[in-house]
């Protein structure tokens, strides 16, 4: 039987540092350096780890389905494997919303969430000739709830 029902799901991911740079399994990722820190004209900067990429309940802040990738793995090839499980463990309450950050802004991932009645409230990547746009649904602003459960 499916656990409680489910409104507001979050989806990010945070790098986790290796412990050595003789982990065979820890690969180099790519992280945004935030706004604070950036001296320059570069947004990333690289990190050799993993990746903890989770979903959670935005409006209790509750950790839902966790994956550790190497930290070359981007967020959007871990949202079949978090959306399944959370779908294995919850139900989808009515008009249900998915946050997430324009990292996981494909037309895949919009699919597959339109194909359960699931509202998709993800920020436009800013590709091509695009601009990055959040979105404007009242709800988006909890997508932070995620960021409170990873930096735990």
């Amino acid at each position: 039987m499916k656990g409680r029902q489910l409104r507001l799901i979050a989806q990010d991911s945070t790098d986790v540092p290796a412990y050595s740079r003789k982990d065979i399994y820890a690969r180099w990722g790519v992280r945004t350096i935030p706004k604070k820190r950036q001296r320059s004209k570069e947004k990333v900067e690289y990190f050799f780890g993993y990746k903890l990429h989770l979903n959670a309940d935005a409006e209790k802040e509750i950790p839902l389905v966790p994956a550790i990738e190497p930290g070359n793995k981007h967020d959007s090839r871990l949202f079949s494997k978090l959306y399944e499980g959370a779908k294995k463990m919850f139900t989808f309450g009515f008009e249900a919303k998915y946050l997430a950050d324009s990292a996981s802004d494909s037309s895949k991932v919009k699919q597959t969430l339109h194909y359960d009645n699931v509202i998709p409230v993800i920020a436009q990547n800013g590709r091509r000739f695009r601009k990055s746009e959040e979105p404007k649904d009242k709800d988006y602003k909890k997508r932070w709830a995620i960021e409170r459960v990873l930096q735990g």
